[in-house]
């Protein structure tokens, strides 16, 4: 009997840990409003030429981020490939950009990835 207590909750444990670990994952739909909510402040902003990323696609610099588009035209249908911040004034999602420490980055988004290691289509994280 013992044992069977042991197992369930060390199975609670490990489901709770589990579920812990989803929520704290940027998801697609937060990191998509984040991508979209700086395309419509370009939107507004003084228009720009594009100029060709090394990435595939077509960068948009702008005062404190960039945004890196599958088209070389800046629509509010536009795809957004990526989005560069380099201001201190962006609002980022979890409070973190341009003078956090590596430390606050990696707490704010905890990945599987310890080694940072990863291709420029499926790195979680670039810093």
């Amino acid at each position: 009997m013992k044992k069977l207590f042991v197992l369930l909750l060390v199975l609670c444990l490990a489901f709770t840990a589990s579920v812990s670990a989803e929520e704290a994952l940027l998801s697609r739909e937060k990191a998509a409003e984040f991508a979209y909510g700086l395309l419509e402040k370009a939107l507004s902003a003084q228009a720009v030429d594009p100029a060709e990323d090394e990435q595939g696609g077509y960068r948009f610099s702008f005062d404190g981020f960039s945004v890196i588009a599958a088209e070389n035209t800046l629509s509010a249908e536009s795809r957004i490939l990526a989005v560069e911040v380099t201001g201190q004034d962006i609002a980022v999602p979890r409070g973190v950009g341009p003078g956090s420490s590596l430390e606050d980055l990696l707490y704010a988004f905890p990945l599987d990835n310890a080694s940072l290691t990863g291709a420029w289509d499926e790195a979680v994280l670039y810093i």
